[in-house]
């Protein structure tokens, strides 16, 4: 069966090109297209689509509105469509909040239509990617965010056993560090601000993560995030020297790596489990610089990015966390972690949060 696509976008020319794309995909079927945001509704309730591809600037019923409804009601994938000019600031950050909001992912549009032959290739791989996410309901995940339940994943042995999780108190050595790195992807911003709001401005640790996110969205996420925490969050810049109290985000196009002299170091090498920046070559580097005063999080996202590095710090002594499948919007990359025995504690957000925040730094 062909992965039902419903389409919004408020420009005819778009609209029509869009079904145009979406027509010359065999495993593709358009089940509707609205150019207003209450239009838009009003289809997803009928045909119940399999993915929606949306533009933001909806008239009635904005792009974000309308991820929300979708999201809050039958949680189904969306690609919300935004564009990249300097002068579009407004609708980039729009496109973040439907990220937050529980859209699967962000298309850049940097040119109007019609799309070069490039960009309709990458659309048409976007769409169906997102089509094979599993997403969950945002109030689901927000009660689930409220837990405080502690576990720690074992090594495992089958795949019958792969989801046991034993209680465990926390011992004084895993409450000391030098560096926390935290990998996320898919469903990782409202996450990554839950985590890092929770940590004090006077946090002793660096913090150095790796988001998997369209590009030209980055400096969007981490200028949000710098706004509600009371750490300093910002862009990586290879050369300089890590503080704590800050956490220090993987530029889109670049890996991310840390020196055993705390200084950042940026790779534009291969890209690793098909994305660059890796959470996996970031892991192994804090392996390499810190061993068993490290500690490193897993969060939500589809593929196995981060897997193999978070199993590095672990099998250096380090502490590992992985975020639980009831909390993720995509239980895959923690999923994998967990499978190779990499995640000595697999919790919810919060309870992640509350963790890292009680750490000491390494005297």
């Amino acid at each position: 069966m062909p992965t039902r696509v419903l389409l919004a976008h408020p420009s005819p020319l778009a609209l029509r090109q869009l079904e145009k794309i979406v027509a010359q995909d065999a495993e593709l079927e358009c089940v509707g297209a609205a150019s207003q945001g209450r239009e838009a509704w009003q289809k997803f309730q009928e045909q119940a689509p399999d993915v929606v591809v949306s533009a933001l600037p909806l008239a009635l019923l904005s792009g974000l509105e309308l991820t929300q409804q979708i999201m809050h009601s039958r949680p189904t994938p969306i690609l919300v469509l935004a564009a990249c000019a300097p002068e579009k600031a407004s609708e980039k950050s729009e496109a973040e909040a439907a990220l937050r909001a529980g859209a699967t992912d962000s298309f850049c549009l940097e040119t109007p239509f019609p799309l070069e032959n490039h960009k309709t290739a990458e659309l048409v791989a976007k769409i169906k990617r997102a089509a094979r996410v599993p997403v969950i309901s945002r109030r689901a995940a927000s009660r689930e965010s409220l837990e405080s339940r502690e576990a720690v994943a074992k090594p495992r042995k089958s795949a019958e056993n792969r989801a046991k999780v034993v209680s465990r108190e926390t011992t004084a050595r895993e409450k000391a560090a030098k560096i926390v790195a935290i990998g996320a992807s898919t469903g990782g911003p409202p996450v990554l601000l839950s985590i890092l709001r929770a940590l004090p401005s006077n946090f002793a640790l660096p913090i150095v993560c790796v988001q998997h996110i369209s590009p030209g969205f980055l400096g969007e996420l981490v200028s949000w995030l710098d706004s509600q925490c009371e750490i300093r969050v910002q862009i990586a810049r290879g050369g300089e020297k890590l503080e704590g109290g800050a956490a220090y985000f993987a530029p889109e196009t670049a890996h991310l790596e840390i020196t055993k002299s705390f200084h950042v170091r940026l790779d534009h090498g291969a890209a690793r489990d098909g994305h660059r920046p890796s959470a996996t070559t970031l892991f192994e580097s804090v392996a390499r610089a810190c061993g068993p005063q490290s500690a490193a999080v897993l969060l939500t996202g589809m593929g196995r990015d981060g897997a193999d590095g978070l199993r590095a710090i672990h099998d250096a002594g380090g502490q590992t966390f992985a975020q639980d499948e009831a909390s993720c919007v995509v239980f895959g990359m923690p999923k994998e972690a967990i499978a190779l025995g990499a995640a000595r504690f697999v919790l919810p957000p919060a309870e992640i949060a509350r963790r890292l925040a009680a750490l000491k730094a390494v005297k």
